[in-house]
Formats: C-alpha cells, sequence, structure tokens
C-alpha cells in the first residue's frame, strides 16, 4: 500500500514540477499544497516514513516555488533538475 501511494505522489510531484517548467507557479504551489495535504491524510491511516519524507520534500518544494520564480534560468533549471532527481529516485525506492 505505501509503495502504491509513494507511487502516486511521485506522479504528482512530476506534475507540480511540469507546472513549474510552464512558468504555472500559482498553480504549482496550489498543486503542491494539494499534495501535501493528501500525504498527511494518507499518514493518518497509513504511516509511513518514507511518506513523511516525502511530505516534507514537497512542502518544502512548495515553499521554493516562488523563489525559482525570479531565478536565473540556468539557475532554475539546475534547482529543477536536482528536484526531478529526487523525485526519480523516490519513485524508484532509492530515496
Amino acid at each position: 500500500m505505501t509503495v502504491a501511494a509513494l507511487w502516486l505522489v511521485t506522479e504528482s510531484v512530476d506534475e507540480v514540477m511540469a507546472k513549474v517548467d510552464a512558468g504555472q507557479y500559482d498553480q504549482a504551489r496550489t498543486l503542491a499544497d494539494s499534495v501535501v495535504t493528501r500525504l498527511q491524510s494518507r499518514q493518518q491511516s497509513l504511516p509511513s516514513s518514507k511518506l513523511k519524507k516525502q511530505e516534507q520534500a514537497v512542502a518544502a518544494y512548495g515553499k521554493e516555488i516562488i523563489k525559482v520564480k525570479s531565478m536565473r534560468e540556468t539557475d532554475k533549471k539546475v534547482y529543477q533538475k536536482s528536484n526531478k532527481m529526487m523525485n526519480y529516485e523516490s519513485k524508484k525506492g532509492k530515496h
């Protein structure tokens, strides 16, 4: 059950990052907040350290979305690539 929940979350995080890439920062922030809320809800019935870790990562990323908006393009690409790699590792169970 945790694996399925984690998979769905990482897919949602991919959507958040795609919105950031497209410059849809407000929509990305709203979606990130929604993902955090779903994770918190899921953990009430299914406590998991992996889900908690993902919740913390998504919450931190959501708070940083505002900063991404003002980053130079090269900095934004590096930041996004780093977060995409972390999400990929979570999806594959490496993180």
